[in-house]
């Protein structure tokens, strides 16, 4: 499903908050190019985080589920 269907279809259902959580962890991977797809959404909240390696740790994520719960 492209985002302009997806935002069409979010138009015709009540939402409360949109938000957005981009990650990337190798060297050659862009945040920026994540955080640039989600700026169609509108999203009120971005959480993201960039780091290398493997964590079983993802504090930003956590947050943003807590967030919307």
């Amino acid at each position: 499903m492209s985002h302009n269907e997806i935002l069409k279809t979010s138009k015709d259902v009540s939402i409360m908050s949109t938000v957005g959580y981009a990650r990337v962890s190798s060297v050659g991977q862009s945040l920026a190019v994540q955080l640039g797809n989600l700026e169609p959404f509108g999203c009120e909240r971005i959480y993201s985080k960039k780091t290398s390696g493997t964590t079983a740790t993802r504090p930003e994520l956590k947050k943003s589920l807590d967030y919307v719960r």
